[in-house]
């Protein structure tokens, strides 16, 4: 039996997709098992195993296809009966309280997941500029020479023609800097030696200056990190571009230095430009270095050797989200809950005046997670809506949330001194 082209050899393990016991598996429901963890654009070991499915070489083997298959990628897998004896961890399988991600379970629970409502998928904007995009659009001559050295590209130029609408001052010193990178030759050190690499990161990079709301974490463990990325990329992207093709060429950008082992166990579902930079920006923030590389995985294992904790412990604390966005944006406030409401006015007073400043906050939420469970997530406050409610980056897109939720589930914005 198949699902979505995905080939299974147990009919056992169809059973437990077939989430309308209707007899047929469909793609659609594979993506409600996905939603489990608050995540609905990965399937996790945690989502397998709210279905039943605990054999960890199956689950990595069916995240892997359903990971290709939801990104349009080949999709032909097939999965035998039996355990495969496959250990590769599986990133933030089990999140801890680090001020970093906790994507568990919320089935009937109050927290801070369910207090937030989906406003925009950025990627379905992007689509649909894409196929609206016409070149007389590009006006810029640093812009338009950008484009047609990467071959015309359609969906390069409607990247373009969007930074050009949304950062009309930097356009032209953005295209500029990546055209230096794709001319220039590649360091010694340069993490993408071939010439069809360096284009594909170029237009990663463009992406996530178009639509930074966009960035995505997959499954790793770097939400710190990705929520610092997505504010430089809105806020300064002429910065972002000359740090990302600085990293890229192995070279150090304000004392950050570039990860080479920026494609973590071979199960990342990122774009190159959040690997290198998510990498980059933890190898800097905690100080170790080579964040993600299989020497510090933290795969702990019962008495009998089973599995019982997978993947990368170490996300980042607010201490050290603090370090990196001083690095990039200078000094921080932090702002942090306490038990007295008291000062719950003050607290949003303070967020709202950085936004009023054109200065989107990053913040650390702290809750339950429906299994007793106490466990924080680090996210973006990037506007306040008329209605009087959040909008929220997190998991590469766009989301409310009230400022009662906001209060309740806060434990500290990181906001920048004026």
């Amino acid at each position: 039996m198949s699902i979505g082209g995905i080939k299974f050899n147990d009919p056992s393990l169809t059973q437990k997709f077939d989430l309308n016991n209707d007899g047929k598996v469909t793609m659609r429901e594979l993506k409600k098992i996905a939603s489990s963890d608050g995540n609905r654009r990965d399937l996790s070991a945690q989502d397998l195993q709210s279905v039943g499915v605990t054999d960890v070489g199956i689950q990595n083997q069916v995240i892997e296809a359903f990971n290709k298959k939801h990104f349009s990628l080949p999709n032909l897998f097939s999965f035998p009966s039996g355990n495969q004896n496959n250990t590769t961890p599986t990133p933030n399988t089990n999140p801890t309280n680090r001020g970093s991600d906790g994507p568990g379970d919320t089935s009937g629970a109050d927290t801070w997941k369910d207090s937030m409502v989906n406003l925009t998928d950025p990627s379905q904007t992007a689509r649909a500029n894409t196929r609206e995009f016409r070149e007389r659009e590009l006006t810029d001559p640093a812009s338009k020479s950008l484009y047609e050295s990467l071959g015309s590209n359609k969906e390069i130029g409607s990247y373009l023609s969007q930074i050009a609408e949304s950062h009309p001052e930097s356009v032209a010193q953005i295209s500029q800097t990546l055209s230096n990178y794709l001319t220039n030759p590649p360091s010694e050190g340069a993490l993408f030696p071939n010439q069809e690499q360096r284009d594909e990161y170029v237009k990663n990079v463009l992406r996530d200056i178009a639509y930074p709301t966009d960035v995505f974490q997959g499954n790793n463990g770097t939400c710190g990190a990705t929520a610092i990325q997505v504010k430089l990329a809105l806020e300064d992207p002429t910065k972002y571009a000359e740090m990302a093709t600085s990293l890229a060429d192995g070279r150090e950008f304000n004392g950050i230095q570039p990860n080479r082992n920026f494609q973590q166990n071979g199960i990342d579902n990122r774009n190159t430009s959040a690997q290198i930079i998510q990498n980059a920006f933890m190898d800097y923030a905690n100080g170790e270095k080579q964040w993600g590389s299989r020497d510090i995985d933290r795969t702990v294992k019962d008495s009998e050797g089973n599995v019982t904790k997978q993947g990368i412990d170490g996300g980042l604390t607010q201490p050290q989200i603090e370090k990196l966005q001083e690095n990039l944006f200078g000094s921080t406030n932090v702002v942090r809950n306490s038990e007295s409401s008291n000062d719950d006015s003050q607290r949003l007073q303070q967020i709202d005046q950085s936004l009023t400043n054109g200065s989107s906050v990053p913040f650390s939420v702290f809750g339950p997670d429906g299994k007793g469970n106490m466990v924080g997530h680090e996210m973006l406050i990037l506007d306040k809506l008329e209605d009087g409610s959040y909008k929220i980056f997190t998991w590469g897109e766009e989301r409310t949330m009230s400022p009662e939720d906001l209060i309740r589930f806060l434990k500290d914005a990181q906001i920048n001194n004026a």
